[in-house]
């Protein structure tokens, strides 16, 4: 027997991505490892499926009970449930430019690739468009009160999206699938009446505004979202996987806004935030490391998986054990727009001089290309084979970087810990707050310019210089971390002495018994 539906309300509107995007095909493709997902006629598109779970899951974060009564649910024993009172359609993505991104693993022993964890994934830019339309309908068994919760949540949602809050697809945490809703058209259609029946069929339905209800700071996510003004002191990149002509190694460009310009990926700035963490919980815990480790043991460390995340695995109860990061990290795209046909003149350039006269038409006189040598130890001239050259780009302008650390999800993998430690008659721990701690103690680093970012760190390159650090707590309900949004930050002791102490006294707590 069919359900009866009494109303339902039409949502279209445009995503546009604020950063790349990977949407997962199956499949594979000679070109890449992770290839992009394409639908029957050969075109990139994101499957409802997709779209459908990253909304669900976001609405579950803020509302679990209307998200069941909303998208439907079904229970491990017994018959109660029912279907999704939403309908979510395909959405063809119109954008045919592919970029590839390599990714790779480090093993903390030896500093080089960890065996097997080099990779890479197809992307699509900066700017594309995806057209997405969603249908929610109202269940005739609704009293008016319980449809209006289902409304407001439904709104939260929308808004959500409109506000870029929701991330999409593959490596969300690491610089991709930030995107944000545009052009956005409700409508209504009433099925009961005849006059709502006539409208629809003259295309007549009434628009709706549902309001900024998520705009308003009712049951947001609780989260920290971090603006960070810098600039480099030298040359900063991150290395290209192709060459050119005249360079061995050039910088990677990535497309915003029907152009390309350089780019740090957001994989690129977490993993040497990762890298300064684990060095601070190694330091303190004396936890050393040795050959035998393997790379999934020497990325599991206390605090470090909570924050960065860690990968999946089997506990022996056969339950998925897993992490997803709680800090998300934007690409950082520099302000220095240009063609693909500029960028194709400087990678098809045979001579030095070409090549400096095609930078200086595209105004970036002060990047300049760098020779370099391996000196052979015995004879103490060039060593054969190591005579290479970069394209370093100097004096480039930078945007900010933008981070965002989800403070739900850490109380969430405290309280998860704590049922866990409970079932093995062990104390509860407080990670929360010293998590909390040690992100700031990153940030402290990286403020005083104790962390080089991107390529040849070890030799020169990668130097930056922190200018102001902005913090904007969303649903935050401690007045400790209420302080954090009072005053843009240009050192780490410009934050609240009672928050100090606070995450000091945590912090020592959890060195004394939480390692």
């Amino acid at each position: 027997m069919a359900r009866k539906i009494r109303s339902r309300y039409k949502i279209t509107g445009n995503l546009t991505t604020i950063s790349p995007i990977h949407i997962g095909g199956v499949g594979g493709n000679a070109d890449t490892d992770m290839a992009l997902a394409v639908n029957g006629e050969g075109k990139f598109y994101l499957p409802a499926t997709s779209l459908a779970g990253a909304l669900r899951a976001y609405m579950a974060t803020l509302n679990s009970k209307i998200t069941n009564k909303i998208w439907g649910f079904q229970e491990k024993e017994g018959d109660n449930g029912h279907a999704s009172f939403v309908i979510v359609e395909d959405a063809v993505i119109n954008s045919a430019i592919v970029e590839i991104r390599d990714g790779v693993a480090i093993d903390r022993y030896s500093g080089t690739a960890a065996e097997g964890m080099k990779f890479d994934r197809a992307i699509l830019p900066k700017g594309v468009t995806i057209p997405i339309s969603l249908t929610l309908e109202r269940d005739a068994q609704l009293s008016d009160s319980e449809w209006q919760e289902c409304q407001n949540a439904f709104a939260q949602l929308i808004t959500a999206l409109e506000e870029g809050e929701i991330y999409l697809g593959g490596a969300k945490s690491r610089g991709l699938g930030r995107v944000k809703l545009y052009d956005t058209r409700i409508i209504e259609e009433d099925l009961l009446s005849p006059a709502g029946i006539l409208d629809i069929l003259n295309n007549q339905q009434k628009p709706v505004n549902w309001g900024k209800i998520y705009a308003s700071g009712q049951n947001c996510q609780n989260k920290l979202n971090i603006t960070i003004k810098w600039k480099p002191e030298g040359a900063v990149m991150v290395k290209s996987e192709g060459d050119g002509m005249a360079v061995d190694i050039l910088p990677l460009v990535s497309g915003k806004g029907g152009s390309l310009t350089f780019v740090i990926p957001g994989s690129s700035l977490k993993g040497v935030w990762r890298s300064q963490a684990e060095r601070i919980i190694r330091t303190v815990c004396n936890h050393s490391l040795t050959s035998d480790v393997g790379f999934s043991q020497q990325v599991t460390l206390e605090l470090i998986k909570t924050l960065f995340g860690a990968p999946a695995e089997l506990d022996e109860n056969q339950n998925q054990l897993g992490y997803l990061s709680c800090l998300a990290v934007d690409d950082c795209f520099a302000n220095i727009p240009m063609t693909s046909h500029q960028w194709a003149s400087i990678t098809d350039a045979t001579s030095d001089s070409s090549l400096r006269n095609c930078l200086n038409n595209m105004g970036l006189k002060d990047t300049q290309l760098g020779y370099h040598v391996g000196i052979d130890r015995w004879t103490g001239s060039a060593a054969e084979g190591f005579l290479y050259t970069t394209l370093e780009p100097f004096g480039v302008n930078w945007e900010n970087i933008e981070i965002s650390l989800n403070l739900q999800r850490l109380k969430q993998y405290e309280k998860l810990e704590n049922e866990r430690l409970k079932k093995e008659n062990l104390p509860p721990k407080n990670s929360y707050l010293p998590t909390l701690a040690l992100f700031l103690l990153v940030l402290r680093d990286f403020m005083e310019s104790k962390i080089p970012i991107g390529f040849g760190v070890n030799r020169g390159m990668g130097a930056i210089q922190v200018e102001e650090v902005k913090i904007n707590g969303k649903g935050i309900d401690n007045d400790d971390l209420k302080a954090l949004s009072q005053k843009p930050l240009t050192s780490f002791y410009d934050l609240d002495n009672n928050l100090l102490t606070n995450l000091n006294s945590h912090w020592q707590s959890w060195l004394n018994g939480g390692k």
